[in-house]
């Protein structure tokens, strides 16, 4: 399976409720798809590829408002090696923290997803 490293990236144009996410993975991805675990009730705001965004669709957790997630629509396939930032922000505008990140398998979407 592919390999996925992330990071919480620093940065000063980010209110205290919102985090970039910055992750790549080590393979291609036919329908790239992620979620993310949070500290506290969060949604996806944007995604993007190599710093283009528009092509995602967020989605939250089943029954679950600490997980949020996205797949992109473009580009398909996700090349390996590519930096996808992703950006979160808390539901209740509190600081938030990232607790765990991980790929989404293509059958736990939605159909309309994949």
């Amino acid at each position: 399976p592919p390999k996925l490293t992330w990071e919480v990236e620093k940065r000063s144009d980010l209110k205290p409720h919102q985090v970039m996410i910055r992750l790549k993975v080590d393979r291609s991805l036919e329908i790239p798809a992620f979620a993310a675990r949070c500290d506290r009730p969060c949604t996806t705001t944007m995604g993007g590829a190599n710093l283009m965004t528009g092509g995602f669709k967020a989605f939250q957790g089943n029954n679950r408002p600490d997980v949020t997630g996205f797949t992109f629509t473009l580009p398909r396939p996700l090349g390996a090696g590519h930096d996808v930032y992703w950006n979160i922000e808390s539901n209740d505008a509190s600081p938030l923290a990232i607790l765990e990140v991980e790929i989404v398998p293509p059958e736990s979407l939605p159909p309309e997803m994949r």
